[in-house]
């Protein structure tokens, strides 16, 4: 049906977007950090919805995050030449609210928004190499 068809069209849009990110990072000479949604890592899966109107129903917002980062060698907070490591570990995440508290879609008294709030708690660790 037309659904099936809306979802596949969505998905070409999504990869199309991403494809352009990633031409124009390799342009810019960066090198992309592996990113890994935070919401997955705590749940095991994305958010069931994050926007409910008359458009569409379902989850097109997303917490992105790179594991691990090395900003490289640093004088602040180690001894001087010291590397370090800064570790990003998503715990805990906003479920958005069930269904049955927003039968009428987005906006609405209790969510003034066409979004719903979706949020991350992160262990942050520094380690030294």
């Amino acid at each position: 049906g037309g659904n099936g068809e809306e979802e596949n069209r969505e998905m070409e849009n999504l990869e199309t977007e991403n494809k352009y990110l990633l031409t124009s990072f390799s342009r810019a000479g960066s090198i992309l950090p592996p990113l890994r949604s935070a919401f997955r890592c705590v749940t095991g899966d994305e958010p069931s919805l994050s926007t409910m109107h008359q458009h569409h129903v379902g989850n097109v917002d997303y917490v992105w995050f790179t594991p691990c980062m090395s900003p490289g060698r640093t004088k602040n907070g180690t001894a001087a030449g010291e590397k370090i490591h800064v570790l990003l570990e998503p715990v805990r995440a906003l479920q958005p609210p069930p269904l049955k508290h927003i039968p009428f879609g987005l906006p609405c008294p209790g969510w003034p928004s066409d979004h719903l709030p979706i949020a991350i708690d992160f262990h942050v660790r520094v380690v030294e190499a």
